[in-house]
Parts: C-alpha cells; structure tokens; sequence
C-alpha cells in the first residue's frame, strides 16, 4: 500500500504546529504576520495535506513494516521540530 496521504499529513500538521510554536514563543504580536504569511506561502502543502485525509484511515490499515518505520521516522522527526520551535 501506498503512504502518500499518510505522509502528506504528518508533513501538514509539522508545518502547522512550527507555525503556531513560533508565533506563540514570545506571546502573540504583529511581528508574527511573518510567520502566517509563510504558512499561506505553503498553501499547496496544507491542501494535500487536507485533501487526502479521507485516504489516511485505509493506508494506515494495510501498513507494512517498512511503511510504519517510515512513517514512524517521519513523525519523530516532526516531533523534533516542533520541539526546537517551542
């Protein structure tokens, strides 16, 4: 089975939650129009992060283990990111 949508999620949901770490660090001002502008800037990868949701449930049901490291990886990673912009 193909990960796409899988991993089109997890890569949504990490640019997400960098965005709201970095805006939220030092408390919520206009300086952080930067940081929502980029998130717009990356609107393609909100859509297929979006777009293919409905698909998730069915990829995640037929994993194999080399899919479930990947994607297992993948979100470590993520976690790490969001960690650092915290």
């Amino acid at each position: 089975m193909n990960i796409k949508e899988s991993k089109e999620l997890l890569t949504g949901i990490e640019l997400v939650a960098v965005t709201g770490a970095k805006i939220a660090k030092n408390g919520i001002d206009l300086s952080d129009l930067t940081y929502v502008l980029g998130l717009i800037e990356e609107f393609e990868v909100l859509k297929a992060a979006y777009e293919g949701i409905d698909q998730v449930d069915d990829e995640l049901k037929e994993l194999d283990e080399k899919e479930l490291i990947e994607l297992g990886l993948q979100a470590f990673s993520m976690i790490k990111n969001i960690k650092v912009n915290l």
